[in-house]
């Protein structure tokens, strides 16, 4: 009903148990509710955009039983606009400029060692400008730089400061391309998983305590793509990350003046390496 305009409804509504039998394994419990609106623009000029509204509502629990599991409760609520604007140049290039805002409440419920219940709760809104330039003339060349600035933060120790992100990937032969990435990031809005799981089944989501400085990290990626054959592909890339100010459970509370959380500092490194074969 109206020109060069798409409307979208969606929804996602899913409730997920995992019950043991055995009164020694812990059960869970997931409930994750989305409701949202979007309109897709498309204008007279290279230019289109798109307009994003939606609730989402997340739940989840863990109940210990007669295990050595820590009983856990979390629920997140979010609501979200976003407009996100992109102009295409005769050059092929590319210009995103977008805009979001967030009101988000957590909260989580832990035990500690001793069986006692804490609570870690908060409520906050997140106001976000986000631009990003893609380079995209050259048909062996590509490079995209951008950033993200947040006039209003979840936590108050956020550094409303801009983190750059930028990609490269250079085709030297038609078979071969090198990429790389370097970015900055921050999240005040976080999760915390048990270093002791291989496979983590529950992870709570909360924004950070103002006690705590938002968690931040940078970014550091290379590798290459050899296509020697139109229907294999090897990719391998290595990886480098510093985290600052990561969120852990204090797991040594024992009294009701000490803080449920504690910040730490770490790196993570690593190779991946995928190969892809595809039929014909």
């Amino acid at each position: 009903f109206i020109d060069d305009s798409k409307f979208t409804l969606h929804g996602f509504f899913s409730k997920d148990q995992l019950v043991n039998k055995n009164p020694y394994k812990e059960d869970y419990k997931w409930t994750n509710n989305i409701f949202g609106f979007k309109r897709f623009q498309i204008y007279d000029s290279p230019l289109h955009s798109e307009l994003s509204i939606y609730q989402s509502n997340f739940d989840a629990e863990v109940n210990p039983k007669s295990s050595n599991a820590r009983a856990m409760k979390n629920s997140v609520r979010e609501f979200t606009v976003r407009m996100d604007f992109a102009y295409i140049y005769d050059s092929r290039d590319e210009l995103n400029v977008g805009l979001a805002f967030n009101i988000i409440r957590t909260k989580l419920r832990l035990m500690n060692k001793i069986g006692s219940f804490t609570d870690v709760a908060d409520f906050g809104g997140n106001i976000s400008l986000y631009i990003k330039y893609k380079l995209l003339r050259w048909d062996n060349f590509g490079l995209d730089f951008g950033s993200r600035y947040n006039f209003a933060s979840l936590n108050k120790k956020g550094n409303f400061a801009f983190e750059p992100r930028v990609n490269l990937t250079y085709r030297f032969l038609p078979e071969i391309a090198l990429k790389c990435s370097w970015g900055m990031y921050e999240q005040t809005l976080t999760t915390i998983t048990d270093e002791n799981d291989v496979v983590s089944l529950f992870e709570p989501w909360f924004i950070l305590p103002d006690y705590l400085k938002s968690a931040k990290a940078t970014h550091y990626n290379a590798g290459i793509d050899i296509n020697p054959i139109a229907w294999l592909n090897v990719s391998i890339e290595g990886y480098y990350k510093k985290l600052f100010s990561i969120p852990f459970i204090n797991e040594d509370k024992s009294l009701i003046s000490e803080k449920d959380l504690v910040a730490s500092d770490g790196e993570a490194y690593g190779t991946e390496f995928l190969l892809q074969i595809k039929a014909a």
